[in-house]
């Protein structure tokens, strides 16, 4: 038998063979013509078209590929670069080249010049045209933020069809990544004024694992606003998936060895939350942010951001007479009307409960939740003007809310009559007259005695 035939044979008994191979080996499947089957010719030289769609791994594996085109209801992910490299030295024109492809697995590809690049689109699309036949390794270098990149494969183009009878030179492959996302949210329902509690809840995805790359490292960073002070954590996975560290207002969950072990679980997916209780110490401009990063295998970074918003009351003290400012005002702040009424549980923030007005008749309260209300007793007023009779409700719809007050002067601008040294020297001019007159009189009578 001459050397031509022999490798016709080899093709002949191989036209049944796909290689798609995942990071653990190579796949061929070698098949068998029935017997009495015409045999087909060697692939020619027509250029082969290899079309991929990057799709999001699925909860549960599908079926095997045969290379031909599927349908699928998977999301695509576009964003993905992806670079096709064609082996230099595999020659599947001879029988050696065939069992060398067999022995090959991503990892002992080797080096050989990359054949082309491309990046994914229009749903995770991607087609490489004009490939010449040969053993090409596939591998995604590049992902979108999000996502994580599938495990690179190995493929023969171009490759016989699932019927054993034809060749296909438009061959097709679905690759999954694992899509992954992070959200943010904050519970400040409780809070009214700094020293209360805020807490924030975060949710990461982890990637449902099909052909994706191994999880090697799952961290999340929570950077904690200089107004806000750290107080608790916790998460919802078992206490040894991760650990936690705190570097300055830096919060870090970090993924250990049991961790990713269960995130690498075929179909594992899911997702976790991670709860932080944190304490406002201040409102500076009144919008606290908070901000949450996940980063995947070293990857791009995510992050999902919430805010608490709090305020300001600015209150201008003047004269209901004359609109002049008035310092000495001393006011003090209550939760409710109740409260304020019955002057009981006063607000107190960062140990002060009492705000007096300037010579400018100002006086401003710091330290208030937006949105919320407030009741303003005054305790003391300017000198010369009457207290005011009720609260004053302030509600904090923004981060400086500023008020005027006005005060009529005491005893409502009535003069009472006066007591003390004068009024006692009037009786005392009165008296003295009266002593007068009664002596007038009594001379007179008796001078018409004596007459």
């Amino acid at each position: 038998m001459d050397s031509n035939s022999q490798t016709l044979r080899w093709f002949l008994r191989g036209r049944g063979s796909l290689a798609v191979l995942a990071a653990a080996g190579v796949l061929i499947t070698l098949g068998v013509l029935p017997a009495g089957a015409d045999p087909n010719p060697l692939p020619d030289d027509t250029p082969v078209n290899l079309h991929l769609a990057l799709l999001e791994a699925p909860p549960e594996v599908g079926l095997e590929a045969d290379g031909t085109a599927q349908a699928t209801s998977n999301a695509g992910i576009d964003g993905a670069t992806f670079v096709v490299t064609k082996h230099s030295d595999v020659d599947l024109l001879t029988p050696d080249g065939w069992a060398q492809a067999q022995l090959l697995t991503p990892a002992t590809f080797g080096l050989h010049p990359v054949t082309a690049t491309g990046v994914t689109a229009g749903g995770g699309l991607l087609s490489f045209t004009g490939l010449e036949a040969g053993l090409y390794l596939v591998e995604a270098t590049a992902v979108p933020p999000g996502a994580v990149a599938p495990s690179p494969f190995v493929i023969t183009l171009p490759m016989t069809n699932p019927a054993g009878n034809d060749w296909m030179y438009d061959v097709y492959a679905y690759p999954k990544g694992g899509q992954y996302g992070i959200d943010k949210t904050v519970d400040d329902d409780a809070a009214l004024q700094v020293g209360d509690v805020v807490t924030w809840t975060i949710t990461a995805d982890i990637p449902l694992h099909s052909d994706v790359v191994p999880i090697t490292s799952f961290v999340i960073t929570d950077t904690l606003d200089s107004r806000l002070t750290f107080a608790s954590a916790t998460h919802d996975a078992p206490a040894t998936y991760f650990t936690e560290t705190q570097v300055g207002q830096d919060i870090t969950w970090t993924a250990t060895a049991a961790g990713l072990a269960a995130m690498n679980d075929p179909g594992a997916g899911g997702t976790i939350s991670f709860t932080l209780v944190t304490i406002v110490n201040s409102v500076g401009d009144g919008t606290i942010p908070n901000r949450a990063d996940l980063v995947i295998n070293g990857g791009a970074t995510i992050f999902a951001e919430d805010q608490t918003l709090w305020g300001e009351i600015t209150l201008h003290k003047v004269s209901a007479v004359d609109g002049e400012d008035l310092a000495g005002a001393v006011f003090r702040a209550f939760a409710s009307e109740e409260d304020a009424l019955a002057g009981i549980d006063r607000l107190s923030i960062n140990s002060v409960d009492e705000w007096t007005t300037d010579a400018s008749g100002l006086l401003t309260i710091s330290g208030f939740k937006r949105d919320s209300t407030v009741y303003l007793v005054e305790a003391q007023a300017p000198t010369g003007f009457e207290l005011l009779t009720q609260p004053i409700p302030v509600t904090v719809n923004a981060a400086t809310v500023t008020i005027e007050v006005d005060n009529v002067p005491q005893y409502g601008g009535f003069t009472l009559p006066l007591t003390g040294g004068q009024g006692l020297a009037l009786f005392a001019g009165v008296s003295a007259l009266g002593a007068c007159t009664v002596v007038m009189i009594l001379t007179r009578r008796r001078a018409r005695g004596m007459g």
